[in-house]
């Protein structure tokens, strides 16, 4: 009991199998859904935008590696927040990470189509006017070029070099032995 203690005052838990294959399950029906939207994107980048597949693959590596970099920073604020309450409080920041995740989903379902329906975007038509394929090259490069921006200005902030999370994951050791 004892051994269970400390693992669980550490944040380690057994889970069961039944816990494990429904996170299993959880995350492939996530990555299900990612992958066909990408799919639809390369398809729509390619075909109906005309851009070339080499400059969607970067487009997609620029947003995947700045995904990555975001989910890498998870277990820092996890930490950090340990450090400081005492609390390791890692639910509650897997849990607000993906409630904003999923508000920029709907929020972005709602500015794309309220974009095309202002530049008038004809869904019917393989000719846009040039009014439209300027909306749509707002809404698919520049404006995500400009919250790439905003987010690289806010994370060049933050405060949490290595070798503060290094002092802090120390100083969480010593508080639990």
């Amino acid at each position: 009991m004892a051994n269970n203690e400390t693992q669980e005052t550490k944040g380690f838990y057994k889970l069961s199998w039944l816990q494990r294959i429904g996170f299993g399950s959880g995350d492939l029906a996530q990555n299900l859904i990612f992958q066909v939207i990408c799919t639809y994107l390369l398809f729509f980048y390619t075909d109906i935008y005309g851009l070339t597949p080499s400059a969607v693959a970067v487009m997609f590596l620029v947003g995947n590696v700045a995904t990555g970099y975001m989910w890498a920073l998870v277990p820092e604020v996890i930490s950090y927040g340990e450090y400081t309450t005492g609390r390791r409080i890692s639910g509650i920041v897997n849990a607000l990470t993906g409630l904003f995740f999923k508000a920029g989903m709907t929020f972005g379902s709602i500015v794309g189509p309220a974009v095309l329906a202002y530049v008038g975007y004809n869904s019917d038509s393989i000719d846009q006017t040039p009014f439209a394929q300027e909306g749509i090259l707002w809404l698919v490069c520049v404006i995500p070029a400009i919250l790439l921006a905003l987010a690289m200005f806010i994370i060049s902030r933050y405060e949490l070099t290595d070798e503060v999370i290094d002092k802090i994951n120390m100083e969480i050791e010593k508080r639990n032995r």
